[in-house]
């Protein structure tokens, strides 16, 4: 009989990764920090990032600095140790495991269906939020 998770509740603003194949060769930690197609910006202003397998957390991290992590010199540079496998433009981060209160926020717990992660392997919570807060300034008419 399997444990039925219950949903976490966004409170911040988030960058939800797949790390279910990367988790495989490396830590969580360097899982989900390492070499996302994300757009720099946006991703900078997401307070926590979480690696999820399977839609559940397995980590969830504070990003301090973003950088480049495209499969050239400058993953060796700025990720040394760890190996480009995808092409075209990543970036990745510098910085380490989130606060004792975000842990018990979302640690273990299931990405709720609205965030659920699709083929691109991450999503921004604060996409949705953003949205809804709009609707209710200017509903639709």
């Amino acid at each position: 009989m399997s444990e039925i998770l219950n949903p976490f509740v966004p409170k911040d603003r988030l960058l939800l990764v797949s790390i279910a194949d990367t988790i495989k060769r490396l830590s969580v930690y360097d899982a989900t920090r390492y070499a996302w197609p994300v757009n720099r910006q946006r991703a900078e202003n997401a307070d926590l990032v979480l690696g999820c397998v399977e839609g559940v957390v397995k980590g969830v991290c504070v990003a301090s600095k973003w950088l480049d992590a495209s499969p050239d010199e400058a993953t060796a540079r700025n990720f040394p140790g760890l190996a480009a496998t995808q092409k075209g433009r990543r970036w990745g981060f510098e910085g380490g495991p989130a606060n004792e209160a975000s842990q018990r926020s979302y640690l273990g717990k299931r990405v709720p269906n609205n965030l659920a992660i699709g083929q691109i392997g991450f999503r921004y919570s604060y996409d949705l939020a953003e949205r809804k807060v709009n609707e209710k300034a200017h509903p639709a008419q």
